[in-house]
């Protein structure tokens, strides 16, 4: 393929011009061609749009291919001038940054209209109608390599990326129409500054998504901006061409000119989204240096001994193996979180508010379930008004389980159908405190815990969830792999990819105790904004019904391979907020200790005041509420 250039139209053009052409608006008027005819003075017209002619004094019309024959302008070998019933119209040729001619699209217009590629030269040199191979070339290449630092129109279809060229501007479209832009090969615009003009239809603003999702993927993402559509008074399916058509002798610098909407990364649009962003890192160095300017304080989720835990707005991992109780530990702490109550004893709410517990991997009874459970676990009782009331506000609990779109990133770190319906969802909802996924491989797809890119996405996609009202923590439920399971630090980190935790700015694991499988031990891995003494462990005891305790008590080592200083009197509290009134007998079989084991607890709970036992019936029955009738103090 030579650098020749072949562009019937353009010949065309120039041999009807030739003839004494004068230019009217989208026709030009010049001698007729027909050798019958002695046309002294212009009388045929030509429509470089329609690609027709005719003439008013002798009758003579036609089409292009008519037109060409006439004036001796041949088409390329092998592109026919006919399909059918369908006539050429539009033929654009597409070539390489060098001017390498690559093939060429043929549009054909009647009773409907197609556009096809020709891609191919057979040995006697004739074009076939074949596609080029993936990823496809641009149609405009050489144009943008011509102007280097040139803004970039990218624009549906080669007819509109022609006449945007024609005014002088750089105007790249990708071939095979507006369902095939995630074919093409968009490198050549890295670190471009570019403008997407979408067609004023579904087809056209899902076209202008899908570029600017592989633009911001390039290494250098291009500069992005969308004319604003919506503002052009266009016509259904109007496009650039309709714009232009109604904007007679409109030039580039006009082009350029019409209103754009979200920019990501253009600060010379002030009506993007990020517009804010520049102009406050323009004024950041001000408050940098300013020493009566205070920083913000930091804001908590949650505080350990009035210290820092974990922190307001970030993006924090709960990561164990299988079956060690890491849903429910989120579980746990989107109802501590939602009413305000200490976690697991130890871990104090700062504020309250909205948890939307999003869980993939329970149905919608586990979750009942463990929702109940764990709001016993923390002290609720759902016959206090007040308590229920802050779950119905606060608590938003989503069954997921066999949903199959809820990954949140896509492939090249796109945003997801899913994640772009649900954070607008959230936000209407007013302020969060917390967003918990479960689990980090079912809302980040089969790859991220085995590619760091794929990872990086997810996180990135998580990040935005921070920017919800209310600045809320993202808690992320992860894997980490069975055969690591005791091999100190190995098991504590998210399975997979490393850079689920390099990303993340708070981790902790879920271990257990190998002799011991209600013995669980909550350890922060990574924390980037608390002090180093809050990443001590916190010994945690789990009951029958799945919910965790404080294990004040309990030592680092085990005797005889038995626990030491079990918080008792703690799984007793769950245990009845669970299950109601329960005999000594009952609390041994559900927590799995002996009798001598649970009546020392229950004398000290009874002590205290925090149960009572009614005594009515052949065995005592100890309980929460308020003593019945017959029951002691």
């Amino acid at each position: 393929m030579g650098t020749e250039r072949t562009d019937f139209f353009q010949q065309l053009k120039a041999a009807v011009e030739q003839r004494e052409g004068v230019p009217r608006g989208s026709e030009i008027v010049f001698r007729c061609p027909n050798p019958e005819h002695d046309d002294e003075h212009p009388s045929a017209s030509y429509n470089t749009v329609a690609h027709i002619f005719h003439c008013h004094a002798c009758g003579k019309g036609g089409g292009s291919i008519q037109l060409a024959k006439l004036l001796n302008v041949e088409l390329p070998p092998g592109i026919p001038g006919r399909k059918g019933d369908l006539v050429l119209t539009g033929l654009w040729e597409y070539r390489g940054p060098d001017g390498t001619l690559l093939g060429y699209a043929a549009r054909y217009d009647g009773k409907k209209k197609i556009v096809l590629p020709f891609f191919e030269q057979d040995a006697a040199g004739r074009w076939q109608n074949k596609a080029p191979a993936a990823p496809t070339p641009l149609f405009g290449l050489d144009k943008l390599a011509a102007q280097p630092d040139a803004p970039v129109l990218i624009i549906e279809g080669e007819k509109c990326a022609s006449l945007i060229q024609n005014l002088g501007g750089v105007a790249i479209t990708s071939q095979g129409g507006s369902g095939a832009a995630a074919k093409a090969d968009w490198t050549p615009l890295a670190g471009r500054r570019v403008v997407i003009w979408s067609d004023n239809d579904g087809p056209g603003a899902k076209y202008g998504k899908t570029v600017a999702k592989k633009l911001a993927s390039l290494s250098p993402p291009a500069s992005v901006s969308f004319i604003d559509v919506a503002k052009l008074a266009l016509p259904p399916k109007g496009d650039c061409a309709d714009w232009l058509a109604a904007h007679k002798g409109a030039t580039l610098n006009d082009v350029l000119a019409l209103p754009r909407v979200g920019v990501p990364g253009d600060p010379d649009v002030e009506d993007s989204e990020f517009a804010a962003v520049f102009k406050k890192i323009r004024s950041m160095p001000t408050a940098w240096i300013d020493p009566s300017i205070e920083p913000p304080p930091r804001r908590f989720l949650l505080t350990r001994d009035g210290q820092g835990y974990i922190s307001r707005g970030i993006v924090a991992i709960i990561a164990a193996a299988g079956g060690v109780g890491k849903t429910f530990v989120a579980v746990q702490a989107g109802v501590a979180i939602s009413c305000g109550r200490p976690l697991f004893g130890v871990l104090d709410v700062v504020e309250h508010g909205r948890v939307a517990l999003l869980l993939a991997e329970e149905d919608e009874d586990e979750v009942h379930r463990r929702v109940r459970a764990a709001a016993f676990g923390v002290g609720l009782a759902f016959a206090e008004a007040e308590h229920r009331e802050l779950l119905i506000r606060n608590l938003f609990p989503v069954d997921l389980l066999g949903h199959p779109n809820i990954a949140l990133a896509a492939e090249q770190g796109a945003i997801t159908t899913f994640a772009e319906e649900l954070l607008p969802r959230l936000a209407r909802e007013g302020e969060w405190a917390t967003i918990i996924f479960d689990s980090v491989v079912r809302f980040g797809g089969p790859d991220v815990e085995k590619d760091n890119a794929a990872a990086c996405a997810f996180l990135q996609t998580c990040e935005q969830f921070t920017k919800l009202p209310g600045n809320p923590t993202v808690i992320l439920v992860s894997h980490v792999a069975k055969a690591a399971w005791g091999a100190g630090s190995a098991a504590s980190s998210p399975r997979g990819s490393s850079a689920l935790r390099d990303n993340a700015r708070w981790a902790a694991s879920l271990t257990v105790d190998d002799k011991d499988p209600t013995a669980v031990e909550l350890t922060v891995t990574k924390s980037n904004y608390t002090a180093p003494g809050q990443a001590a462990p916190i010994p945690l005891v789990r009951d029958a019904g799945g919910c965790f305790a404080h294990d004040a008590g309990r030592c680092s080592s085990t005797k005889n391979g038995k626990r030491r200083g079990t918080n008792l009197p703690a799984l007793i509290l769950a245990c009845l907020g669970r299950e109601g009134p329960c005999t000594v007998n009952r609390l041994r079989m559900a927590l799995g200790r002996s009798n001598t084991d649970i009546k020392p607890a229950l004398a000290r709970l009874l002590q205290d005041g925090q149960i009572g036992v009614n005594r009515d019936g052949p065995y005592p029955r100890y309980q929460l509420v308020d003593p019945e009738p017959g029951a002691e103090p």
